[in-house]
């Protein structure tokens, strides 16, 4: 299994190698990429100031990460200073003079690759670091998927993930997926999955049901969120719907290229078992004879 990494690599490389090049030849950048989530970068220079490096970023659930605590994790990393006006499309927008940096280069484009997590986190942290009893239910990716938590008690935090599988093929491979976080391990989270109806810990909640829904429930203890463990657990669960994602595509994948080599072994069963039949001879009118013997 793969473990799919936090930073957004594309944007660490364009920022690391402007950072370096301030001190020889300063140049202006413009680029726009994508990420896990449907989420957008914009990295850019200013018109009028190429020493002023803005970094733009927008997602359907930011609005409410947010508000949870993803501005505040956003100032405590980079400073007040460095949110400014948000660009039209985008939902944070940072600004950054690179002749002023109180980073390393290396530091900085860590941090910035990192913007996304930093948001994304804070619903986790907002629920394991409130009081008993705290919840949350907002909507995740595009919309069609929720993510809930609750604060069971102080030695337990319930996380249910809404998964709405778009292909059929999705459905099947998805379930014998997650039929296998079921299984205990010793000292990993409770996993349960469910198929179309929710689970308890989210009846009543504004969560669809559908035959093609499934339900991904977590329950963490305090072992889980303790101050050395805590960053790693967020961590896992951030990255869970995107490490689900990318192994369902593994499987397909996997599974295609098992059925071409299935299919190019019996082609060439099939070649072999041709017999070589005697041609037919024909006359220079058209008529067919056969060759008898020496004659």
């Amino acid at each position: 299994m793969i473990i799919l990494e936090l930073a957004n690599r594309i944007v660490h490389e364009i920022i690391i190698n402007r950072v370096r090049a301030q001190k020889d030849k300063p140049y202006g950048v413009e680029m726009k990429c994508a990420d896990f989530d449907n989420v957008m970068y914009h990295v850019f220079t200013s018109p009028n100031n190429k020493n002023e490096l803005n970094i733009s970023i927008g997602f359907f659930s930011a609005p409410d990460c947010l508000r949870l605590g993803g501005i505040d994790r956003i100032k405590e990393v980079f400073g007040n200073a460095a949110v400014v006006e948000t660009e039209n499309m985008f939902n944070v927008t940072l600004r950054f003079n690179l002749e002023n940096l109180s980073f390393t280069p290396e530091q900085f484009a860590e941090h910035c690759s990192l913007i996304k997590n930093y948001i994304m986190s804070a619903p986790f942290y907002h629920v394991i670091k409130g009081p008993v009893g705290g919840e949350i239910d907002i909507p995740f990716r595009n919309g069609d998927e929720r993510l809930y938590m609750k604060r069971d008690s102080s030695d337990r935090v319930s996380v249910v993930f809404s998964i709405c599988f778009k292909d059929p093929d999705d459905v099947v491979i998805g379930t014998v997926f997650l039929k296998e976080f079921k299984k205990s391990i010793g000292g990993a989270p409770t996993v349960d999955f469910t198929q179309g109806e929710p689970p308890l810990e989210v009846r009543g909640k504004t969560i669809p049901r559908a035959s093609n829904v499934g339900y991904v429930t977590f329950v963490i203890f305090d072992r889980h969120f303790a101050p050395q463990k805590v960053r790693n657990t967020v961590d896992n669960l951030q990255l869970f719907r995107n490490y689900l994602h990318y192994h369902i595509k593994c499987a397909k994948s996997h599974l295609h290229t098992c059925m071409r080599n299935r299919v190019e072994l019996l082609l060439k069963v099939l070649n072999r078992a041709k017999q070589d039949l005697p041609k037919e001879k024909k006359t220079i009118k058209g008529k067919t004879f056969t060759r008898k013997g020496n004659q």
